[in-house]
């Protein structure tokens, strides 16, 4: 099990990094999800899988 990691939601990460964690993490949790295809969220959501999160 990997130790904690503080992340500081006001920060503003260099694209790399960022570019980083998403190459190498395949879940995302997502807050607020919705099975409505009207929903943006359902939008994003289908992005995700379509591009191999689960």
């Amino acid at each position: 099990m990997n130790a904690p990691v503080f992340i500081d939601h006001n920060a503003d990460y260099p694209s790399d990094y960022l570019a980083t964690i998403l190459k190498e993490v395949k879940t995302i949790a997502m807050v607020g999800a919705s099975p409505d295809p009207t929903k943006f969220s359902y939008g994003v959501l289908r992005v995700l899988h379509e591009t191999g999160y689960d």
